[in-house]
């Protein structure tokens, strides 16, 4: 007997069930935002306490690196062999600087690339070519299909997106991070590509 009410099918939601589960989710999340909103307060609050010492810590820093710069340009013979050294776990001393490449003309420079180093034009020009997944996704699967796109999950999906996002993005943040501090501090970017 316990067999056939197993195998027996489970009868659908009916709208009503769905409207109550959802109130539920609804309740659950305004837990949670609270929770957030919390974490937000006491980090403020932190912030507020250790702010201003972090401030003068910053600036004392700032300037004792700047006085031992001068320092050391000072006296670039000391450096002279080693070139460096290690005092407190800080490096010191003189190195080579390092250049900056600037291309105010990108096209120019190719052309006079591919003019004078043609054989080298592989090596120093860098070539892109990458399909544009946005553009391809308002293609329809037909035309996808004959491009060799694989069109994964297609149809219908289960919808459950709150209106009110800013919630959501925090706390897909603290989900991901292993230090939830640090992601109640990051900005708002929670692009995909």
């Amino acid at each position: 007997m316990a067999k056939a009410k197993a195998k027996a099918k489970a009868v659908p939601p009916a709208l009503a069930e769905i409207e109550t589960l959802t109130r539920g989710y609804a309740a659950e999340r305004d837990t949670l935002g609270a929770l957030v909103r919390q974490l937000q307060e006491a980090r403020a609050e932190q912030d507020a306490r250790f702010m201003p010492a972090i401030r003068e810590a910053v600036d004392a820093a700032t300037n004792a690196r700047e006085t031992l710069r001068v320092a050391i340009e000072g006296r670039p013979d000391l450096f002279a062999r080693p070139k460096t050294l290690v005092i407190e776990g800080i490096r010191i001393g003189l190195e080579k600087a390092r250049g900056k490449i600037d291309i105010p003309d990108e096209a120019g420079t190719i052309k006079l690339i591919r003019r004078h180093l043609p054989d080298q034009e592989e090596l120093l020009i860098k070539v892109t070519e990458k399909p544009k997944k946005t553009a391809l996704g308002a293609l329809p699967v037909a035309m996808l299909k004959k491009l060799g796109v694989h069109v994964a999950e297609a149809g219908d999906a289960v919808v459950i997106k709150p209106t009110q996002d800013e919630i959501e993005k925090l706390v897909k943040k603290l989900l991901a991070s292993d230090d939830p501090s640090e992601a109640a501090t990051d900005g708002d970017d929670c692009s995909e590509e």
